[in-house]
């Protein structure tokens, strides 16, 4: 994950790269983090009185096991062309970001996309608190919205049921954190969630967000316009796209002064 901030005309130019460390705590534990920023944007309403306890997740755990099953014979590396590797969790409480920890710390499986089973009781061991505590938890993708493009094809209708439903979350929640009830699972659009990272740590009351992604759920590039503490979507350009930020800029062009871009790790 790298982030930039660039506001135009010279005035000032900032740039944090996460990809810079070697340790994918930190790389998978900050993107994550803000994740859960863009999942407060859609949270329910708490009373006044309570705290409110976000668990974010990332991973997809059938993501590679799907791929080998049905494209065997491939090189590993080939394998780790897909959707949630890297899984983390991290916990934010009332803002404050708490704990964060990526599975792979724990299992020492690089990349790995399991279940943050370990993450997760690391998180939340770190605020002295018990899963029940927790109010809410946020997975970094949110496929719903496309699930009919997924049913045109056989293997593409079982890949979304089987790796990218929500049903298919809700199995390894309820396999890993027992009886964690259903309506407190919420799921986050994933440039959503790049495009939270990039304005929440700006700084700015507004600004245009750009998010170059090699592939979230559907879309390589997105513009957002940032403003009032929630970016909202103004251009999104599907996969494949050869030019993404041309096309995007262009569209985008007079909505705001700043820019901020937001860019995904390759696998």
């Amino acid at each position: 994950m790298a982030i930039g901030v660039c506001q135009w005309f010279g005035v000032a130019i900032e740039i944090a790269s996460i990809s810079l460390s070697s340790s994918s705590f930190r790389k998978s534990a900050y993107a994550l983090g803000f994740l859960l920023v863009a999942f407060s944007i859609v949270a329910p309403s708490f009373q006044a009185a309570d705290l409110i306890k976000i668990l974010g997740i990332s991973g997809f755990e059938n993501a590679v096991p799907f791929k080998k099953k049905h494209w065997p014979n491939l090189e590993e590396r080939e394998y780790r062309i897909s959707q949630g590797h890297d899984s983390a969790a991290v916990l934010l409480i009332d803002g404050e970001l708490i704990a964060a920890a990526a599975e792979e710390r724990f299992s020492r499986k690089k990349h790995t996309g399991s279940f943050p089973s370990c993450a997760i009781g690391y998180c939340l061991s770190e605020a002295g608190l018990s899963l029940g505590d927790s109010y809410e938890i946020a997975h970094s993708f949110d496929y719903a919205p496309i699930r009919t493009a997924y049913s045109l094809d056989p293997i593409s209708d079982r890949l979304y049921r089987e790796v990218f439903s929500r049903e298919a979350v809700l199995a390894q929640v309820h396999r890993h954190l027992n009886a964690f009830p259903d309506d407190r699972v919420k799921h986050v659009n994933h440039h959503l969630a790049h495009a939270a990272t990039a304005y929440f740590c700006s700084g700015w009351e507004e600004c245009l967000v750009l998010v170059v992604d090699g592939m979230g759920e559907a879309q390589s590039a997105s513009v957002y316009h940032a403003r009032h503490g929630k970016p909202a979507g103004i251009c999104l350009t599907n996969i494949p796209v050869a030019e993404p930020v041309p096309i995007v800029a262009e569209q985008a062009n007079g909505a705001a002064r700043c820019l901020l871009i937001s860019c995904g790790a390759s696998p």
